[in-house]
Formats: C-alpha cells, structure tokens, sequence
C-alpha cells in the first residue's frame, strides 16, 4: 500500500475553523493543542480536529536520560500515513522527526518550531520535494533529505547551524552562496551538481563527498580549500577548472584527480535572508560597468576582426571548437593506434559517469569499445584516459581484460579498444542468478581468477583500488577477468595517499586517505566474497538500530571504526567465509597477500591453478606468476 503524501506546512489559523483544515481528508502531525486531547505531547489530527492517534512520553524513544538536569530529547518516527505535519508552537521538549518512504510534496515555513534539532527525510518514494518555499527553524542542527529529488537546498540563512548535512540522491544542479561553516559532514554526492561556488567551509569539516555529480565550476576562498584539504575524508570524481578559473583566481589541487579555483581572498558567503536584494545605487553602478564593459570587447573585437582581414586571411572557424575539442597531443598512444576504419560501433552496452561501453568489431570480431562521455572531453579527463590506456597495454595476463589498441580521429573521440567477455560482468551475472542456479563450484573458480588477477597486478607494482563485481567480467570460454583500471595506479609515493574507488568495497585506511598498499585490494577481495556469498550489493541488509537502512555516512563510518562487517550468508562454505574474514581485517598488516589468497584456494580446489575453460593451453604462463620475486621491502 502506497504511503500517503506528507505535507509540511504552516497553519494560518483561521478563528472559525479547525486550524489543521485546508486539504480534503488530511491527517496532520502536530503538538497536540490542550483542547483536542490534554497532556499529550503530539498527535494526529484530520482537517476536522478528529483525533486519530497520541504519541505521549512512553512512545517517543528517550535518547537521553531522564535526569532533571539534563534537557530531555527524544526521536519520533511518524509511520501513521500523514500528509502534513503543522506548526503547533507550545511543545518544549527537544525531538528529532524522521520521516521514512513516504511522498512527500512540499516543505513550508516551520521557523516556529525552536525544539526541532533533527529532520530526517529519506527515501521519498519516487516523490519530487519542493524546498521552494521552506523556512527552517534555527535551531535545526542535523537536516537529511536524501533520495528527494529535491532540485535546491532551502533558504540558505536557515542552514547556517547545521552540524550534519545529508542531501545525498537527489537532483541538485547548483550549490552556491551557502554559509556551512558549522558543518563537520556534508554529503551531496549522486545529484546532477554541475555548479559549486562560494560555499563557506570551516576547520571542523571531517567528511565531504560529492561524487558521481558532473563538476564544471568549482570556486571556493582560502579559507575553506583548507578546510577541504584537511578533512579527514574527501570524496571527489575526477574534476577540471582550468578553462573556466579565470585570474586573479588560481587552479590549485584538491587531490590527484581533482583541481579547484581558489580566489586570492575570502568570499564568505551572505547568511542574511535578503542577501540577493541590491539597492539601486548598487544596480545603476553594475548596469554602467556592464555597459562600459561591453563597448570595450565590441571595440576589441572590431579591432581584431580588421586586423586578421587586412592579412588576406578569413577569420579561422576552428576558433569557436577549441573549447570543444581542447588540442591535445596524442602521440604516447601512436604504437597502439588502430585504424578507425576498421572498427564499428554496434551496440550501446553500458553507462557511467564519465564514459561508455559499446559491443563493436575490429576486423570482424567482436570488441568491446570504451569512450568518453561527450560532455567530460576536457584535457584533464583526456589525460586520465590516456593514462588508463597506456596501464592496460603494460599488462598481459589470463586474468586480465587484455587492450587490443587505441583509435581517435580527434582527442575527444577518443576510444579504448578491448577484448569482449560474452556473460557481462559479475553484478549483472549475481543479480540475474541464486544459490541454485549458480553453484559454488563455479564461484570458487571464478575466486581463483579473480585472486590470480591480483598476483598478477601487485607483481606488477599495480594496486586496481577498484575492485567490485561491476569490475569483473565473465565469458563463457575465457572465465573471469579484471577490467576497469580508471583509477589504478603503479605504486609511487604520490599515488598511495589518494582515496579513490567505490566506497562499500574500500578499505579502512583507504576512506581514511591514509598510506595504503596492495592489502587495500585485498580488502576490496574479501568484500566481493560477500557478493558472491547474497548475489547482493555490500550492506544493503544492514540496518539501523530503529530497523531503517544505513545511511552512506553512517556505513563509513563504522567500517574506518571496524564495527560494520558485511553479510555472508549460513549456507556458503565455511573456509570461504573465513577467507573472506581474513581478508577484511581492519589492520592492513593482519590480512594475507593476493598470492597467499590464490594458494588456500588452490589448496581447497585440488588444482595448482585455475582450471577456467580454454585456459589449460596458456597454463605454463600461470606458473612464472607464482614464482615472481617481490623487491625486498615492498609487501605485495
């Protein structure tokens, strides 16, 4: 059954009528008024005044204790199928309102409301919510609305004490102007967050993620790139300002994948209400300077125009593309280059922030063909291919995806030419399959390839840093194969501080940003486990003590602590899962390496190495990678 629509709103009471009237057959939340039902906290009412339902002290869970020196607060999790909660002055008990999987459609004016220091929206079943109009009370200090699909935060003077903001899910284009300096964990990641400009930031910042958003303007003052800089966790996608961060503004680095505009003074953002009304003097001294400034670029632009004519030469119309197509020299890939000619794009398989993966031929057989989304052509994610294409043809392994070449006819058409695995990858494979029509048999088969595919890797001084069931391949002949080393790295000083991958498969240290090695993979290894043990995502079966799903933060935050470990399942093999944990211990030092993995699951399959199909003609090639000798020092 289908949750109503919840309705926050402010009551204009009017002295004839039930002031909770307003909508047909509403049922409105609110602190219950003494005239509908005396020494009752809150309660339930329709736009009739009918008491439908209490919830006094006894039903509210009590998060502190009842102590007469200690202010009282409690949570309260509205499962009755409401449509509005009102603003009901008068209840001064601290709460915490958690609004779960209903569909709601409006916040209104709830600045009355001082006792509100929580309001927890999630999950809001496929219904868009308008902040337009909202007014939170000040005293709100945490504020989650995740899964929303909100398209904006509320009036920006109204955030500025909050501690905790969650608006993770949603569809955010613009972030700007907002005064977080309170904030110690911000979480905006998987919107449409193109825009993020003079957003105040303080010292106390520990996390921030803002992945899986597509960055083109990133402007921010000292103040807080040094608050971004020192958080203990900062999740960010690959990020490039350096066509639009315009002197005397400069392009600093944020981490190894992402650069940010930092202005040489503060811009502290506006916490007044009215910050965006300018007075007129203000609006005649912009619109004069607007003006003053158009007549000079028109008048330059004249100049130039003539200049280049009275050469004999016509205005060159590659001029207006370069943004477009950013030059950019491709000759690293020359030895790898096929011809374009030859290949053809056949079908669209798959989509991610950044690229795509079409089926195609080469010559006639078929290819799998990755690119660059058209939208994320700048030089910097150019770059980030290359380097992705110059990796995989340093590497030749049966466990892994082997690059056939390269092809472009300008950078932007970029594209990486690799061998096609025939099943998918194994995300798509698990959740198309169960326990009885895909056997452990076949599962610890595919665990060997995968764990060789490490030995290979690390003996290699490569750490993959993203591995997930997305990121292996099947094929019905050529077993299982590692794919996807977007952001794999040979290991170097400045590339083991950098926390990158998905985050339900990443090590502790490595959500910490703290020095990491090969075992992080390892980590990543034990986690998979857990995919092949349910066929389901990491941790989506975890809950919170009141039963709700962990949220993103809260799954970070007791994975770095070593109190969250992911799901197994009663029926998977025994030594499996004691594999797995091994694998997933919260010291680096304490987990086996990728070769000590590959030998105990050798020791339980009976076989020396893999016995995938079709790969009992390449076996001799898998014995020099267990005799390859680690540099002394260096933990594989």
């Amino acid at each position: 059954m289908l949750i109503s629509l919840l309705h926050l709103v402010a009551l204009v009471v009017a002295a004839d009528a039930c002031a909770f009237g307003g909508f047909d057959a509403t049922a409105t939340f609110v602190g219950c008024p003494a005239d509908i039902k005396p020494h009752v906290l809150y309660c339930i009412v329709d736009s009739h005044c009918k008491l439908l339902k209490t919830y006094n002290a006894s039903a509210l869970r009590l998060s502190s204790s009842l102590d007469p020196s200690s202010p009282a607060r409690y949570q309260l999790t509205v499962s009755y199928p409401i449509q509005r909660v009102a603003d009901e002055p008068g209840v001064k008990i601290d709460f915490q309102l958690r609004v779960e999987n209903a569909s709601i459609r409006q916040i209104d004016d709830l600045s009355a409301v001082n006792n509100l220091k929580t309001l927890y929206i999630y999950n809001n079943n496929n219904a868009a919510l308008s902040v337009a109009h909202t007014k939170l009370p000040m005293s709100l200090h945490e504020l989650t609305l995740s899964g929303a699909q909100i398209q904006a935060l509320p009036n920006a003077a109204r955030l500025t004490g909050l501690t905790y903001l969650n608006v993770f899910n949603n569809n955010i284009t613009r972030l700007e102007h907002l005064d977080l300096r309170n904030v110690t964990t911000f979480s905006a990641g998987l919107n449409q967050i193109s825009t993020f400009i003079n957003v105040s930031l303080g010292s106390g910042l520990t996390y921030f993620d803002l992945t899986n958003n597509r960055i083109t303007d990133f402007v921010v003052d000292p103040t807080t790139y040094g608050a971004l800089r020192q958080a203990r966790t900062l999740s960010l996608d690959v990020i490039d300002v350096s066509s639009t961060c315009k002197s005397p503004n400069k392009v600093l680095p944020l981490s190894a994948h992402a650069n940010v505009c930092v202005t040489p003074g503060s811009m502290l953002a506006s916490s007044t209400e009215n910050s965006t009304a300018l007075g007129g003097a203000a609006i005649a001294g912009i619109v004069a300077g607007a003006v003053a400034l158009v007549g000079l670029c028109l008048a330059l632009f004249v100049q130039r125009r003539r200049r280049l004519i009275s050469k004999g030469g016509a205005l060159d119309q590659t001029e207006a593309t370069d943004s477009e197509h950013p030059v950019f020299s491709l000759d690293s890939l020359a030895l790898l280059r096929l011809d374009h000619q030859s290949l053809a794009a056949i079908k669209f398989v798959a989509e991610g922030a950044y690229g795509q993966v079409w089926l195609g031929t080469y010559e006639g057989n078929p290819v799998a063909l990755k690119r660059l989304l058209s939208g994320a052509t700048s030089q910097s994610a150019i770059a980030t291919f290359v380097d992705e294409i110059l990796l995989a043809s340093k590497l030749e392994s049966l466990y892994v995806v082997q690059l056939i070449g390269a092809s472009w006819r300008i950078p932007a058409e970029l594209q990486m030419v690799l061998e096609w695995m025939d099943r998918g990858d194994l995300r798509s494979v698990l959740e198309a399959t169960d326990d009885t029509s895909f056997l452990w048999d076949e599962k610890i088969q595919l665990m060997l390839s995968v764990a060789e595919g490490l030995v290979y890797l690390h003996s290699m001084f490569v750490i993959h840093r993203d591995l997930k069931s997305r990121n292996v391949l099947l094929d019905t002949v050529k077993g299982a194969k590692l794919t996807d080393f977007g952001v794999s790295k040979e290991m170097t000083t400045e590339t083991m501080t950098v926390g990158v991958g998905t985050y339900r498969w990443m090590a502790p240290e490595v959500l910490q940003e703290n020095h990491y090695t090969t075992s992080a993979d390892v980590y990543s290894f034990g986690i998979l486990i857990s995919e092949l043990c349910t066929h389901h995502i990491p941790y989506t079966d975890k809950q919170t003590e009141r039963g709700n799903p962990l949220v993103d933060t809260a799954i970070i935050n007791r994975v770095i602590q070593g109190t969250l470990q992911p799901t197994f399942g009663a029926s998977s093999p025994t030594w499996v899962v004691e594999l797995a944990n091994d694998c997933i211990a919260l010291t680096a030092d304490d987990r086996p390496t990728a070769i000590q993995v590959a030998h105990r699951i050798r020791k339980k399959t009976g076989n020396k190495s893999c016995s995938c199909k079709g790969m009992d003609r390449l076996r001799p090639q898998l014995m020099l990678i267990d005799v390859i000798t680690i540099p002394k020092g260096m933990k594989p």
